[in-house]
């Protein structure tokens, strides 16, 4: 798990050890690292878009099968 710098860095200027700052800002996650609501709609609308994409290609692709000789 990575250390909260942010949080140990504010322990430290409270005049905390330095050690104790480490291991307390350890186990408090970086919320930074995490997505967001907005992150996630952006995420599944581009998913969206894609899937699109390839159902149309698929729609393209299956009728022109038809005209290809296969041995």
């Amino acid at each position: 798990m990575a250390m909260n710098r942010i949080v140990c860095r504010e322990l430290r200027e409270a005049q905390m050890e330095d050690k104790q700052a480490e291991i307390i800002a350890s186990h408090i996650p970086d919320w930074s690292q995490f997505a967001t609501k907005q992150d996630l709609a952006e995420l599944k609308s581009d998913r969206m878009r894609w899937q699109w994409i390839q159902m149309g290609a698929i729609v393209a692709v299956l009728p022109a099968l038809r005209f290809i000789p296969f041995a």
